[in-house]
């Protein structure tokens, strides 16, 4: 029977490359095989779209041996990275709508060279990942902020000289919690992906241990962040997440993931803001932060729920945000403000012995979105099925 890789799970563990596309003949017999099968389900055409597989205690045969990836008995361009007993694969698929594709893990005589296309390196106090001629990331050692710059030679996505904090945390009367300072680390790099992790504190005062990963796909101009909350004594009842967009000129175009698309302009002092919480209900609103108006609002007996996505744009760029799980069992916002701050909000209604978790993704393109993004908000909220055979 076909076990399904959680990605989640999969997502908390790093890669560099062991090994990487086939040489002829270098494969191992096909006995010393591990099938894969990863499959669309949300009826989107993918086009290079991130794959990320934990495969758990190999079998001997592949035991201190380079690995390789084949799709129809032809090598695959992948990344590798052995992790005590877990093996982490990362490649691409333009796997059609709720279609199917088959690979095969295979051990080589000897690991294949080739050309990365994205790196990461720290200077000073800040980490900088390249992804090709695309895009870099810049991104502070003490995550003081979640990004302080993205672009490339003709496009800034973030706005510099901003103050303002990248994660925040607060209890239930919204008093702010201290975990103290960040440390980062490159977890792993490579041509394919490169990750950043940074630690909170391990003695804090509010006794909450907090974690956040950064990963970066070559083939996406985006980066997928997620927060990760040990919180043993429930303190903490919201995250909160704060970008500050570069936009230039106005108004602000805002596009809203609702169970449709919710769009309009902002200018000014105005925000607009997508709600929902595990009551299934959504609300859109728009003005002033002290004084929001009903936008649009769901139906109150439609079940369909808020997708949970966001454009913020203007005349040259686009940014793309989606958060999985959007109000699914906790009280989710996304907030755009005219002056290009973007803000996302998780709250715990009720407390939880598991980690509190808060994933998203952050996708930076140029104008039209239509052209500039090659992947929607939908794509990116429902990655592609993983089995193993």
């Amino acid at each position: 029977m076909p076990s399904p890789i959680n990605r989640r799970e999969a997502l908390r563990h790093g890669i560099t490359v062991l090994a990487l596309p086939l040489a002829a003949g270098a494969a191992a017999p096909p006995a010393e095989q591990i099938k894969l099968r990863i499959t669309e389900t949300a009826g989107l055409r993918r086009f290079g779209y991130p794959v990320h597989v934990v495969l758990q205690n190999l079998p001997e045969g592949f035991a201190d041996r380079p690995l390789g990836l084949l799709r129809d008995q032809k090598p695959v361009r992948a990344q590798f990275r052995k992790e005590g007993t877990q093996t982490v694969i990362d490649f691409a698929s333009s796997v059609g709508p709720l279609e199917s594709e088959e690979y095969a893990v295979v051990a080589l005589e000897a690991a294949a060279e080739s050309k990365g296309s994205m790196s990461v390196e720290q200077r000073d106090n800040v980490f900088r990942v390249k992804s090709g001629g695309t895009l870099y990331y810049e991104i502070p050692t003490n995550l003081n902020r979640l990004l302080s710059q993205v672009g490339n030679s003709s496009k800034q996505y973030i706005r510099s000289g901003v103050d303002l904090p990248g994660i925040e945390l607060f209890d239930k009367i919204s008093r702010a919690i201290d975990v103290g300072k960040f440390t980062g680390s490159i977890v792993y790099q490579g041509p394919l992906a490169c990750a950043l992790q940074f630690e909170s504190e391990a003695k804090n005062k509010s006794g909450v241990a907090a974690r956040v990963r950064l990963h970066f796909p070559s083939t996406k101009s985006w980066v997928e962040a997620t927060v990760s909350l040990n919180d043993p004594l429930n303190h903490v009842n919201r995250i909160r997440v704060s970008v500050p967009l570069d936009v230039d000129g106005t108004p602000t175009l805002v596009d809203l993931g609702a169970n449709d698309t919710v769009y309009g302009q902002i200018k000014g002092k105005e925000v607009m803001t997508l709600q929902q919480g595990p009551s299934r209900s959504w609300k859109v609103e728009l003005g002033t932060p002290d004084a929001l108006k009903s936008f649009a609002v769901s139906v109150p007996d439609e079940k369909s729920r808020a997708e949970g996505w966001a454009h913020v744009m203007d005349r040259q760029r686009c940014t793309a945000v989606a958060v999985a799980e959007f109000g699914k069992d906790n009280g989710d916002q996304i907030e755009a403000h005219a002056d290009g701050t973007l803000r996302l909000d998780r709250r715990f209604f009720t407390p939880v012995s598991r980690p509190k978790e808060f994933r998203f993704w952050l996708h930076f393109v140029p104008m039209p979105v239509q052209v500039g993004a090659a992947t929607s908000p939908q794509a990116m909220l429902a990655p592609l099925k993983v089995q193993v055979l």
